[in-house]
């Protein structure tokens, strides 16, 4: 009956693995992050596999001998060094990281995969990760304890840390859910798989796991698909609306709320010109200029639509609202001196100084200043 039992429960979570790596590869998913996901889908699968082979294999009514007990067993650790390393992959892939596809980083960073990946080899002679006895019954032996399980933990708990330094940062409003996802899945071996130790495997408690951590990654990967600008990714307009009123509805102290709506100069006329493909690069070309210096000072950064940025941020007073405001246009002016044609920016902001007004009045007195400082601009 426990076997039974055993048995429809890895059959499930094997089955919600495959149908969601199915979707991802054969759907619409088709951006770089989600294929790294699939991949990472493929492992976790295969791993649940020889998860569910064991159980026949293993004991002294297995189906076969101690021999192949212990290639099942050899080839069951390998696959799972490679489902947690992949995973660190694709953490590093979604938090921007630069070692995700430095293959010499990555090398280093695999070295403590490949010295497990080399014990377990060598337990098929020596049996210092895991050995299997006459009566063909599975043992762990000690450097399954301190080294094989220590590797796994290293790069679940290690993907997790770094997704939630992200996490907690202000600035990534739109890229939480994204960053969540590859925190999840470190933060649920930190349960699972002691529970696995300590249940000797006689639950399927790393299949549930890790049906449920890929489940919710992949609905965390969802939601990022609504909330995120495909061209600069940024936030869009629907997490702008949902963050500045957010805040338009808290107090925060001394500091006074500011929206600051970016414009870029002259974007139709780009188009016309140059064509959509040049106005897509000049749009994106703002975007990093935006994240490159307001992202350290912790405001929200947004793409509004069409050539309008925004940015709320909370600020001492007017003269650090014109501090960004310049250290923007200065840091625009130093990228496009290589840039195939000019660009330039308005910049109007208005402050939250009442905190009674609705949104829309909000915009309008940010637009209002705007639009002075476009006729400024043209005399």
């Amino acid at each position: 009956m426990q076997d039974a039992a055993y048995t429809e429960i890895v059959f499930f979570c094997m089955a919600v693995e495959i149908l969601i790596f199915l979707k991802m590869r054969l759907g619409m998913y088709k951006l770089l992050y989600q294929r790294t996901f699939a991949y990472v889908l493929a492992f976790a699968s295969l791993s649940m596999g020889l998860d569910f082979l064991i159980r026949f294999v293993n004991g002294p009514n297995g189906l076969f001998g101690p021999m192949a007990n212990s290639l099942l067993h050899s080839f069951y650790f390998a696959v799972t060094l490679f489902f947690v390393f992949s995973w660190f992959r694709y953490a590093g892939y979604v938090l921007k990281l630069p070692f995700w596809n430095d293959h010499k980083r990555l090398a280093l960073y695999g070295l403590p995969m490949m010295v497990a990946l080399l014990l377990v080899v060598l337990s098929l002679w020596n049996g210092c990760v895991f050995y299997v006895d006459d009566f063909n019954i599975y043992h762990r032996n000690d450097l399954y304890f301190s080294i094989y399980l220590p590797v796994c933990m290293l790069y679940t708990v290690a993907g997790m840390v770094l997704a939630l330094v992200k996490v907690v940062q202000k600035r990534n409003y739109a890229e939480r859910p994204i960053y969540s996802s590859a925190a999840s899945f470190g933060a649920l071996s930190i349960v699972v798989i002691p529970l696995h130790v300590h249940f000797n495997g006689s639950l399927p408690i790393i299949p549930a796991g890790i049906m449920l951590s890929t489940i919710y990654s992949f609905l965390l990967a969802q939601a990022h698909l609504i909330s995120v600008d495909p061209l600069t990714h940024l936030n869009n307009r629907n997490q702008l609306h949902q963050f500045l009123s957010s805040k338009m509805r808290k107090e925060s102290g001394r500091k006074r709320l500011y929206l600051f709506v970016i414009d870029l100069d002259k974007f139709k006329q780009i188009n016309d010109t140059y064509g959509h493909n040049e106005g897509d690069k000049a749009l994106v070309l703002v975007a990093e200029v935006l994240k490159a210096v307001c992202g350290p000072r912790g405001c929200f950064i947004a793409r509004f639509g069409g050539d309008e940025f925004n940015l709320v941020a909370e600020l001492d007073d007017d003269s650090a609202a014109n501090e960004i405001c310049d250290a923007v246009q200065a840091e625009l002016k130093k990228r496009v001196a290589t840039f195939k044609f000019p660009l330039a920016l308005s910049i109007g902001y208005a402050d939250n100084v009442t905190g009674v007004e609705t949104l829309p009045e909000f915009f309008a007195r940010a637009d209002k200043r705007l639009y002075e400082q476009k006729k400024l601009k043209a005399g």
